[in-house]
């Protein structure tokens, strides 16, 4: 009993709290961060992956790691339009993940954006910014003009250094061969380097580069420094915002529910904005979040963590020269092979939630090992112990009772249907037993932030389906993915892949976003080089002590010649 108390009270920390912006730390005040941004290489084709690096920093002389675990990352066209964002894990002051191309994007400059919660307060010069090219071989020019008919000239970032000494075993390589990479770096670098090998034209050359690190976004308007915004110093933070009339409503209980096997609860009172803000726990991927509260009456709404564009981005030219045409038909013949035909090397997410938000129940049914009875209410009669069904007027209300000491439980208890609390217990007694699947049991009071609950019951539905029962929702949203670093690499290939018999037309031959340096500053790694033929480029990238960005680079050949 003592244990269990003990995992109750834990919860208490991370859950809802109704936070404003007085509750921040004074040594805070002068405290900022800025974010260095870029992707794995400066083209891509529509229809590819773009892997992003992030490096978080303290805007000070000292350039120290900033404090905050999450960075928002963003694609935006030049029209303003978001094609793609996620949030990414920092960890140490750093993180990486990988955003969506799609198919049909037009060819064109896009911008990559990247702020912490805390940087919101303050001018959004200080969020990361740089440019990449996309290519549609479909849409050369915008969607508008046919053929491949410009040149393409783009700026060199001055404030990047080549700093970074490169070398490989050989500057020719066949199909499938082992490269081979050493790197000195001349200065300390902060956090990790990162590697990546991809092809290019055989033309290209780092002058015509798209920038390795960030440009001004002196075009984006300032917010002003009211520390509206939290940092994000432990876990996610999502706000919430009641409105009653239109008007926002204060002293609502405002539960935050994310559904699954293992699902998370949390519940917090809205302030006198009508707005609550949650910190989610557990680090854990999160497709859908439900919105609930007891009030018929109040309108619930997941407030946008993303800081919206008031200004187009200032991006450079795009164009695009005949000499560009072989390149391109190559690369896209290249990318159709790889995605019919290629394994897949983006890794499988996984969520490191193993046990519900209210930890082991005191007893669990899984339903198939018992007789199956048409209605929801007979199971609980016959089978599950403790858990009374009683009705009151038009509706029906549950009680539990401790079978150990036949003691109910004060108040109601907590109920829920794959993780979404349920305020109308009729509707559980209204969809057919045959839907459910599990049904857990806690005896004992709970306590979630500030509410005590008398007891836990929670319906669990096959392949978690919410939607085919009769219970409310809620408001629910497609939350953005949350990418979790140790789960994001692009990892190489393999020898034993390497000899195998699947066609391998990658453009891109290795992806390592965390390459951390010997004693020495001296980095060691090799990958292997695919069926397609051409010129590739060797980019090692970090970040200085002074929060400059920092380079090396080398440019090889794969060959049709024997191994």
């Amino acid at each position: 009993m003592v244990k269990y108390f003990s995992a109750i009270v834990v919860s208490i920390w991370i859950s809802c709290t109704a936070m404003g912006q007085h509750l921040l730390d004074q040594s805070l005040e002068d405290y900022q961060e800025r974010i260095v941004l870029y992707a794995a290489k400066p083209i891509y084709l529509a229809g590819e992956t773009c892997q992003v690096k992030v490096h978080a920093l303290q805007q000070d002389s000292s350039f120290g790691k900033a404090m905050s675990k999450f960075a928002y990352v963003e694609l935006i066209n030049a029209q303003k339009e978001v094609v793609d964002r996620s949030i990414f894990l920092l960890q140490g002051g750093q993180g990486f993940g990988r955003l969506k191309l799609p198919a049909t994007l037009n060819s064109g400059r896009y911008m990559l954006r990247a702020y912490t919660s805390w940087m919101r307060n303050f001018s959004a010069k200080l969020f990361g910014y740089t440019s990449i090219m996309v290519i549609n071989p479909f849409r050369p020019d915008g969607g508008h003009d046919r053929g491949v008919e410009r040149v393409t000239e783009s700026p060199y970032s001055g404030s990047d250094q080549q700093k970074i000494l490169l070398e490989t075993d050989q500057e020719i390589y066949g199909r499938r061969q082992s490269i081979s990479i050493s790197a000195s770096v001349q200065e300390e670098v902060i956090g990790d380097l990162s590697l990546a090998v991809f092809k290019v034209p055989d033309f290209y050359t780092m002058n015509q580069a798209c920038p390795l690190g960030e440009y001004s976004g002196d075009d984006i308007q300032t917010i002003g420094a009211d520390y509206e915004y939290m940092p994000e110093i432990r876990g996610h933070l999502i706000k919430i915002k009641a409105t009653a009339n239109g008007a926002p409503a204060s002293g609502i209980t405002v539960f935050t529910a994310i559904p699954g096997d293992s699902p998370d609860l949390f519940v917090g009172d809205t302030d006198v904005n009508g707005l609550v803000t949650c910190e989610l726990g557990q680090l854990r991927d999160i497709e859908k979040i439900h919105l609930k509260t007891p009030n018929p009456d109040v309108n619930l709404e997941l407030v946008s963590a993303y800081v919206p564009l008031d200004a187009a981005p200032h991006l450079p030219a795009f164009r695009i020269s005949r000499q560009w045409q072989s390149f391109i038909e190559e690369a896209s013949l290249n990318l159709q092979i790889a995605s019919q035909y290629g394994k897949a090397h983006l890794p499988v997410k996984k969520s490191s939630a193993s046990l519900p938000f209210y930890g082991i129940p005191q007893n669990s049914y899984l339903l198939d090992d018992y007789t199956r009875f048409p209605t929801v209410e007979e199971s609980f009669f016959e089978y599950v112990k403790g858990v009374q069904v009683r009705k009151q007027g038009e509706n029906y209300t549950f009680k539990v009772v401790n079978p150990a000491g036949n003691q109910e439980g004060v108040g109601g208890p907590l109920v829920m249907v794959d993780g979404i609390p349920v305020f109308r217990e009729k509707t559980i007694l209204e969809t057919p037993s045959s839907l459910f699947r599990k049904i857990d049991v806690i005896y004992s009071p709970f306590y979630l932030g500030r509410k005590r609950f008398g007891g836990v019951v929670s319906l669990y539905t096959y392949q978690n389906r919410p939607s085919s029962t009769r219970v409310d929702l809620g408001e629910n949203y497609s939350y953005p993915e949350l990418q979790f670093s140790e789960v994001n690499a692009l990892k190489t290939h393999t020898k034993s892949a390497a000899e195998g018999p699947e066609a391998d037309f990658r453009n891109t031959l290795c992806w390592e976003p965390n390459v951390r340096p010997d004693e020495n500053r001296k980095i060691h790694l090799s990958c292997y080089t695919s069926d397609a033929v051409g010129t590739y480029m060797v980019l090692v990238r970090g970040v200085n002590k002074l929060g400059q960005m920092i380079y090396g680079h080398r440019v090889l050949q794969v060959k049709e010649v024997a191994k």
